[in-house]
């Protein structure tokens, strides 16, 4: 019995120390997997937080660091192989230093393109004009840019979460691991999350400055929005409006033209006036209209148009003649004129007015061919002419007949008074419809003009030459204005043909005397 109780004894000290052993193993077995801390294992996975970019950023500088250290330790090796004079190490570390600067330059990209992705969110400043307020362009790109910095933001929010949580397990770690080595790189660790939160925090000041300046930015466009609405939008309506009744006006203008004023010559000038004015007052308008300043606007104006004024007299004097004939219509396209100009003159159809010059086509007459020498040439007149010089017309005011003459030498045993008789039969043939239109034209202008009634009859003169040496009769007639030439070519074949038929008129040539020019030509 005894036996038996000793043995159940001993079989339960045995038990107890295997299941003392056991429980002593188990925790053992639990303090080694609690203090088995991996600072490798928990960086790797610190770092690698999938694809934020934050994140990414430390992880950069975690390498940028680690560089900076290993380009240190190089650059010493470098300074202990230059003292040795040891060429082949020299050579290896200065390629392992290239290498490292160029790893540096790369990774200063790679950590530095978070900070250059928030700087660069900014919408393009643009003046706010006419198409960007139709279109909203300016608060569109805010609220672009606004929607752009959103996922930065939640990044920024993960990434400090993340090291958050991962702060926590290495407290916890702390807590349980004894070990002193594994201790002081949680430290470590500890510190360089720190870092890292502080890093993040530089973000998030400047992820919050950039989102304000964005919102102020937005604001700022919709403020501008409302002011382009409320005052330059509504001064581009008053221009258009303005300008659009100007146009009709001046449209109205034309009308009344036409209407009123059967020439179309005068219709012609009258429209170019009106023209003119139109461009002139809208220029004039646009101007003090946008002008910032008005009355700095009225000032510059003032002395650049009169410094434009002094230097274009000649040209604003041709555009105030060229108003003055087209309101006065002294002279129109399709009259003839004469123009003298120092020791000649000038004689053509007005073929064009414009602002600065008056064009005419050279005609000739008989009066004009014993000083041209050719004709048919296209003249320009400054219109600032008409102010200093006089202008012969021979059609103003409907007025196309002139009074021409012919003169003939007579000798003395002529008969004066049959000569004139035939003069006066061969006018009446060949002049009495010109006279008719002569008179009528004439009526017309003394509905115009004060001048007394004249006689419009045929005149025959006689005078003796200063040489005594004949008669020079000289016979006035009327004759269209163009056709002065074939009128009088005309007569005098007529008048040639009677004087032929009568015995008692003798035409007279020149003496020596004469023929030395002391008298003047008494054909004209």
């Amino acid at each position: 019995m005894r036996a038996k109780s000793k043995n159940l004894y001993l079989f339960a000290l045995i038990s107890f120390f295997i299941f003392s052993s056991l429980a002593v193993g188990a925790d053992v077995n639990t303090t080694v997997h609690t203090d088995s801390f991996s600072k490798e294992e928990f960086t790797h996975r610190y770092l690698s937080s999938g694809g934020n970019t934050f994140i990414k950023s430390i992880r950069y500088l975690r390498e940028y660091e680690h560089l900076l250290l290993e380009l240190k330790q190089v650059e010493k090796k470098l300074k202990k192989a230059t003292k040795s004079n040891d060429a082949q190490s020299i050579e290896l570390l200065e390629n392992e230093k290239k290498i490292i600067d160029t790893k540096l330059q790369l990774l200063k990209k790679q950590k530095d393109n978070v900070y250059l992705t928030i700087t660069n969110i900014v919408p393009v400043a643009q003046p706010f004009n006419l198409i960007n307020f139709f279109s909203q362009k300016p608060m569109k790109e805010a609220d672009e840019s606004i929607h752009k910095l959103l996922p930065l933001q939640e990044q920024l929010n993960r990434a400090m979460q993340h090291i958050s949580s991962h702060a926590k397990e290495l407290k916890l770690a702390l807590k349980k691991n004894k070990d002193a080595l594994i201790k002081q790189d949680i430290r470590k660790l500890s510190n360089m999350l720190d870092a890292d939160q502080r890093y993040l925090n530089t973000y998030k000041d400047l992820l919050s400055k950039q989102h304000d300046f964005l919102l102020e930015t937005r604001n700022a466009a919709e403020q501008n929005y409302y002011e382009y609405r409320d005052t330059v939008l509504m001064k581009h309506i008053f221009s258009v409006v303005f300008l659009f009744a100007l146009v009709f006006f001046a449209y109205l203008l034309k009308k009344i033209n036409s209407v009123y004023i059967e020439n179309e010559d005068q219709q012609f000038v009258y429209r170019r006036v009106i023209n003119t004015s139109v461009v002139l007052i809208g220029i004039v308008f646009v101007v003090i209209v946008y002008a910032e300043n008005v009355l700095y606007s009225l000032t510059v104006f003032t002395f650049v148009g009169a410094a434009i004024i002094i230097a274009s007299r000649e040209f604003l004097i041709n555009i105030v003649a060229w108003v003055y004939i087209a309101v006065s219509n002294f002279i129109k396209i399709g009259d003839r004129i004469l123009v003298p100009h120092e020791t000649k003159y000038y004689y053509g159809d007005v073929i064009e007015i414009s602002p600065v010059k008056i064009t005419l086509y050279e005609a000739y007459d008989f009066s004009s061919t014993r000083e041209a020498v050719s004709a048919g040439r296209i003249i320009f007149i400054p219109n600032n002419y008409i102010f200093s010089h006089a202008v012969i017309s021979y059609s103003h005011q409907a007025q196309k007949t002139i009074f021409d003459h012919i003169s003939f030498r007579l000798s003395f045993d002529s008969d004066l008074k049959r000569a004139e008789e035939v003069v006066r039969e061969v006018l009446a043939e060949e002049t009495q419809v010109y006279l008719d239109d002569a008179r009528e034209q004439f009526g017309k202008l003394k509905k115009r003009y004060d001048v007394k009634q004249r006689m419009l009859d045929p005149e025959v003169q006689f005078v003796i030459n200063p040489l005594a040496t004949a008669v020079k009769m000289t016979v006035w007639y009327a004759a269209p204005s163009i056709q002065t030439t074939s009128v009088k070519n005309s007569l005098l074949d007529a008048l040639l043909k009677r004087f032929s038929t009568e015995k008692s008129i003798h035409l007279s040539t020149k003496s020596k005397s004469e023929k030395a020019g002391s008298e003047d030509s008494a054909e004209s």
